[in-house]
């Protein structure tokens, strides 16, 4: 699950930087069609950060409960 979330925010990210690329190039002509393109892919980093805070909050409790398995003895 963690590769997944790392995938989309290096993938959005990596789209959002051509689009920075593409946008001195071409000027102001297209920048209302970037405003929704660069919306949209923050609502995907977004989505994917949230999916990475459930994995890491996940493993978190994960750990504790096998620590805690281990430790009461």
């Amino acid at each position: 699950m963690f590769k997944c979330s790392f995938r989309t925010l290096k993938e959005e990210l990596t789209k959002l930087t051509q689009l920075k690329k593409q946008s001195l190039i071409r000027g102001i002509a297209d920048h209302e069609g970037n405003k929704k393109q660069i919306a949209e892919i923050f609502e995907r980093v977004n989505q994917a950060r949230e999916q990475l805070v459930v994995c890491i909050c996940t493993a978190i409790i994960i750990i504790h409960v096998s620590l805690l398995r281990l430790f009461s003895w």
